[in-house]
């Protein structure tokens, strides 16, 4: 029997998403809502929040920042959080 090969060799143990949310507030106490995206973390072992978040009043701007990433943006499934516009991978 051939031996298989592993052609994909794993790159990481981890899988981030980038969350894009509308109607946040920061504290800045000035009571604008922005836009702001916070990055998950998903391992085998469950998920996690991490401490990165990305605020903007145009939601435009974190969706160039997030391609300059090189990320992928993917649509909002309807049974979403009212408040989420997409997600990035």
């Amino acid at each position: 029997m051939e031996r298989l090969m592993n052609l994909h060799p794993r790159v990481t143990d981890s899988l981030n998403i980038w969350t894009v949310y509308q109607g946040l507030t920061t504290k800045l106490g000035d009571g604008r809502r922005r836009y702001g995206a916070k990055r998950f973390i998903v391992t085998p072992e469950g998920q996690s929040l991490s401490d990165e978040l990305l605020i903007s009043d145009r939601l435009e701007e974190l969706r160039v920042e997030l391609a300059r990433r090189g990320l992928v943006r993917l649509e909002r499934l309807p049974e979403d959080d009212a408040r989420i516009v997409e997600v990035w991978l």
